[in-house]
């Protein structure tokens, strides 16, 4: 079951950019490093309503903004290119916290984020487990499942609207080899490129793993986990 709480990320640019993520999408092999980080500290992030939490804001902002120029300096772009070019097509961001329960219903321990286009095609679909859960549910085995239910809740989304071009699973960190090894084989990460690409085969979209650390402000930093990185061509 989803309660929607119509908490609602607007993503807007600049009117004072002379960069825009647009010019980097026409021409990203142009474009500097330097010239993609400032496209992207052009994009502004309004939230809906006030009281927005913090850590569902900073985990948006570092698909749309970290993410993106991490994937154009090291190469990672031109293996996951449709979602690349999707995530300079968002225009806002939808957020929902499910609830779980038979006879008594709560809140579930995540958060779900659907980034949608201007035509409102949900394009990147994205789940976030709270950075502060129950250490119970930070075991291997409930990360594991964790990432299994995310993946069928990714392929339902997909059989019914066939738009998604990739998604991410945000979990609090540090993740151990046995979460990582999981990711891997799902993303045939024996092939060389492949890893690279990151493809879920019943999807056929790629999937980027994300660590997250809590900080004392409620903020939360988060690193890319999978695929792993190195610089690529």
């Amino acid at each position: 079951m989803t309660k929607d709480f119509d908490y609602r990320i607007l993503v807007n640019v600049s009117s004072n950019a002379s960069l825009t993520i647009t010019t980097v999408l026409s021409a990203p092999r142009k474009c500097t490093p330097g010239e993609v980080l400032s496209a992207c500290e052009s994009i502004e992030l309004a939230h809906e309503p006030a009281d927005f939490p913090r850590q569902w804001l900073d985990f948006a902002a570092f698909i749309l903004k970290d993410f993106f120029v991490l994937a154009h300096r090291s190469g990672l772009y031109n293996r996951q290119l449709p979602l690349w070019t999707a995530i300079g097509r968002i225009t806002n961001i939808k957020v929902v916290r499910p609830q779980t329960g038979l006879f008594t219903v709560v809140d579930a321990p995540y958060a779900d984020l659907s980034f949608y286009d201007s035509r409102g095609n949900r394009l990147i679909w994205t789940t976030l487990l709270d950075p502060l859960t129950d250490a119970n549910l930070l075991k291997d085995k409930p990360l594991k499942t964790f990432i299994t239910d995310a993946i069928h809740r990714a392929e339902k989304i997909q059989r019914k609207e066939n738009n998604l071009k990739g998604m991410f699973i945000a979990l609090p960190g540090p993740l151990s080899a046995p979460v990582l090894d999981v990711v891997a084989r799902l993303t045939k990460t024996a092939d060389p490129i492949g890893r690279y690409e990151s493809l879920l085969p019943s999807l056929q979209i790629p999937l980027n793993l994300l660590s997250t650390t809590a900080k004392d402000d409620a903020s939360i930093s988060l690193t890319l986990a999978h695929p792993p990185m190195r610089q690529l061509t």
